[in-house]
């Protein structure tokens, strides 16, 4: 393999024949391997970028075998190697048949449609030159009736399926008799794949500058630089920040169409997840990416610092919540009255929400020997430093707080920042009371430290918890474990390149958590070991780690951290097995869905094409709902909740329409029905935005009015579960979801049970029995009785029509 992987190797060429001549079969083909009989070049339509690939593969996997660990063999010779997981970009170029000879035939020992795939290599290559570190180019179809199974049909269908009026439907022939398509492959170098500028040759050198400009045509500008060289240069300083991960697609797309006169469309993978991030706002706010929330931060850090009345200075201030790494799907907006006194509500055409997002961060103070001993005292001191801290920022800077029972709240620069003292530096008994907090102040560390090493690793988790709550799995994945299995894929990719794409990376997530044996074998992640995380433990703490996960009641998941040397400190409370086991079928159904999206069918699979009844393609606007589309069907029960009591409906991926059209679609709902329901629950929470009455009593009242960090979601889940005793499983989707779904436990274990008097009939005079386990139409009252205002209706599952 370390010989293979030389390219100079490759393109020396190889001979079975005795002392035979490569330098003619050298110069009429890219790969040269003479059979025993010197008239034959075996290797004669093995492409350019065949050979790339090759030795690229070749190489990856010398480096896995040569630093031997324990799973190497897996890594290089079990694991399935498609093309969706191994390049971050991928593009499917559609060609005019009537343009071509691509119809099969031979010219010159190649097939005709060979010659396109060379020129568009060729293309691909001088487009995007140093942003790729390998570029394969290929007609051929990967996608095969084989490759994905025909468990589809059970899996969730996307809301509406459009497509471009320009294309045909592949279940027609029209496709396969006018065009063909090809996969372009590309693996990012993340140094220089969104650059913006594109340097191209000096304006002295006139043959190169015009070669230049017929080639990139209008995009091409003579620009002077800050060391005096005046260059041809293509600049796309014109897109925005959240979009320039579109720069090499957006590259090759327009070199393509300029320069392969058969090229009719490009469609490429760079913005398919796009949407499933953007909610129904469908813009993106600069003010709250990562960089500028931590900038923030900062300024409150410093005045916290200056305070001089306090019993103990701060020492530090460290964030802890997920927008500042970069990983929160819909990190927090500025709020008009989070802008400190004295300032008003803003403009009025904006909408405020009464629940802004909590910021949560960890305050260091120096240490004492004067903290108390037990853990209620320590508490209730943290208390009344925060309360003295908060004071102090009133008196000195005249910010704004919020101080409840909970939690005490600073309004900073539009943002609600939600203190945690850490007194860690009190003495061991402090420690032991915190160890929760200091876990995820390590962890926040860890997180941070490898999302500036990797650009990817932040949107591709944010994808990777929509996706958990699209499929309504919130409550039982901690954000934590998500985010601990997206760093192991970036820190120990085995036998890959790291991912540069958060598409990659996402369909590497699917497979992790669907084929991972979760029940028998931990997952190590260490940032401090670039090779693999078996390294950053001892062989006896692994063993004793594999023994723990053997007793009844160890988690379902476990996932060693330098920090957590148990592995439980996010597993413990969940996911439990059966969910667990839930997330996997999704998970390799997403996979499935994903890889034959990226990889694409090409129009010869026209057969194939009309067994899938469900097949979407790259381009396709309802790509990316059919992966992030639950399926309701599998739920005893499933609640409506209201949308103006969330706090953000804007977060939704779907509108009340799709949603109505799936209750009515796999629930048999009632149309009529449901409309009454709605319109029949007008009274209730609103959340969504603050009332006109409120705003109108000016900025002081309606300050006093935000439920700062409040989560109703969240608060009728657990209230919801404490009521019915564990007889039930509750689904929900955290972010704008306004549905909820309910799975009922088999009855052997409602027996245990401890239910409310208004589920169980329970006399506490008489004899003591187990009460009989719930039906589902006394669920559904109960759970209807405990969400008044809050849930519209409740509708039960297909099996109990």
């Amino acid at each position: 393999l370390t010989l293979l992987s030389g390219p100079k190797v490759l393109s020396g060429g190889f001979s079975a024949a005795a002392q035979q001549p490569l330098g003619r079969w050298k110069r009429a083909f890219p790969f040269v391997l003479i059979g025993p009989c010197g008239s034959v070049n075996i290797g004669a339509r093995v492409s350019k970028s065949a050979i790339a690939e090759f030795a690229h593969e070749a190489a990856l996997s010398a480096a896995v075998l040569e630093r031997g660990e324990r799973t190497a063999f897996e890594q290089v010779f079990l694991s399935a190697m498609y093309p969706a997981v191994r390049y971050d970009v991928h593009l499917h170029v559609t060609l005019d048949r009537n343009m071509t000879s691509a119809s099969g035939s031979c010219d010159a020992d190649a097939v005709s449609w060979r010659g396109f795939e060379t020129r568009v290599n060729e293309i691909a290559t001088k487009a995007l030159g140093s942003r790729a570190k390998l570029i394969r180019v290929q007609q051929q179809t990967f996608v095969n009736a084989s490759d994905i199974r025909p468990a589809l049909d059970s899996a969730a269908q996307p809301a509406t399926k459009k497509r471009k009026a320009s294309e045909a439907d592949p279940a027609d022939g029209s496709i396969d008799e006018e065009h063909f398509k090809i996969w372009v492959g590309i693996i990012l170098d993340p140094d220089n794949a969104s650059r913006l500028v594109d340097l191209g040759p000096s304006s002295d050198d006139d043959a190169l500058a015009k070669d230049f400009r017929a080639f990139w045509g209008d995009r091409a500008e003579l620009r002077r630089f800050k060391d005096g060289r005046i260059c041809e240069s293509i600049v796309w300083d014109a897109i925005p920040i959240h979009e320039r991960h579109h720069i090499p697609a957006l590259a090759l797309e327009y070199t393509v169409k300029r320069n392969l006169d058969a090229a009719e469309e490009v469609d490429w993978s760079c913005n398919l997840l796009d949407a499933a991030l953007k909610g129904k706002e469908g813009k993106i706010h600069e003010e709250s990416s990562p960089k500028a929330l931590v900038q923030s931060l900062d300024r409150l850090s410093k005045r916290m610092k200056e305070l001089k009345d306090l019993p103990l200075k701060v020492v530090n201030v460290q964030p802890l919540s997920a927008a500042f790494r970069g990983t929160d799907p819909f990190p927090p907006k500025p709020h008009q009255l989070a802008f400190g006194a004295g300032i008003g509500m803003g403009r009025s055409d904006e909408h405020m929400s009464v629940c802004p997002k909590a910021l949560d961060v960890l305050v260091q103070l120096e240490g004492s020997g004067r903290w108390p001993d037990n853990s209620m005292a320590i508490n209730k001191t943290k208390a009344a430093m925060a309360l003295k801290i908060a004071e102090q920022l009133r008196s000195s800077f005249a910010m704004q707080t919020v101080v409840a029972e909970e939690a005490i709240d600073v309004l900073h620069e539009g943002f609600a920042i939600r203190m945690h003292i850490n007194s860690t530096a009190g003495g061991a008994k402090n420690e032991a009371a915190e160890r929760h907090l200091i876990c995820g102040a390590a962890h926040a560390g860890v997180i941070a430290t490898v999302n500036l090493r990797f650009p990817a690793y932040g949107p591709a988790t944010q994808v990777a918890k929509r996706w958990i709550a699209a499929h309504m799995l919130s409550p039982h994945f901690k954000g934590e474990v998500i985010e601990l299995l997206m760093a192991y894929l970036f820190l120990h990719p085995g036998a890959f390149e790291p991912p540069t794409s958060r598409e990659v990376a996402f369909v590497r997530f699917l497979d992790l958590l669907a084929s991972h044996p979760w029940n028998v074998l931990p997952l190590f992640v260490d940032p401090a070991v670039e090779e693999d995380g078996d390294e950053g433990i001892t062989a006896d703490a692994m063993q004793e780690l594999e023994k723990k996960m053997d007793e009844p009641d160890a988690p379902s998941m476990c996932v060693w951290t330098p920090y957590d040397s148990s592995g439980d400190v996010w597993t413990q409370v969940g996911p439990g097995a059966v969910v667990l086991k839930r997330a996997q079928v999704l998970a390799s159904r997403g996979a499935e869905r994903l890889k034959a999206i990226l990889q694409g069918r090409n129009g010869m699979d026209a057969s194939d094409a009309k067994n899938d009844a469900h097949a979407v393609r790259l381009g396709d606007d309802a790509a990316w709902e059919s992966l992030f589309t639950p399926a309701l069907t599998h739920y005893d029960i499933v609640l409506k909740l209201r949308r103006a009591s969330l706090p953000f409906p804007e977060h939704a991926l779907f509108t009340p329409k799709q949603i109505k059209r799936r209750l009515v679609k796999e629930l048999g709902v009632d149309a009529d029905g449901l409309l009454e329901a709605e319109h029949g629950n007008k009274r209730g929470l609103q959340l969504a935005k603050m009332p006109e009455k409120v705003l109108s009593r000016g900025p002081d009242k309606a300050r006093a009015a935000m439920l700062i960090g409040f989560d109703p979601l969240r608060c009728f889940i657990r209230e919801a579960e404490r009521r019915l005793g564990g007889t039930a499983l509750l689904f929900a989707d955290e972010h704008g979801g306004d549905l909820v779904g309910v799975a009922l436990k088999p009855s052997m274990q409602h027996h245990g049970a401890e239910l409310p008097s208004s589920l169980a009939d329970f006399d506490p005079l008489g004899d003591f029995s187990a009460p009989a386990p719930p039906g589902v139409e006394e669920i559904a009252e109960e759970l209807l009785f405990c969400g008044v205002g809050f849930v519209i209706d409740a509708y039960k599952g297909v099996k109990w029509a």
